[in-house]
């Protein structure tokens, strides 16, 4: 973003590659789709079960808190 007094304000973006946008985000969807294997909230239920450790779950109840 370029400000100069008496004058318009000017900015530009840089878009992503589009090919590559594309492939991050057929990969990302996968954490999120609740179809997958690797959904997030999946695995954050199976380690939240498995761990014994109350420190590290309430540690996963603040990721989930902040991931969903």
């Amino acid at each position: 973003m370029k400000y100069v007094e008496n004058e318009s304000i000017n900015f530009k973006i840089q878009e992503p590659d589009e090919d590559d946008l594309r492939s991050f985000l057929l990969t990302f969807r996968h954490f999120f789709s609740q179809d997958e294997p690797i959904f997030l909230s999946k695995i954050l239920n199976l380690c939240y079960q498995h761990i014994t450790d109350n420190f590290i779950k309430n540690e996963l109840i603040e990721i989930r808190k902040l991931w969903l």
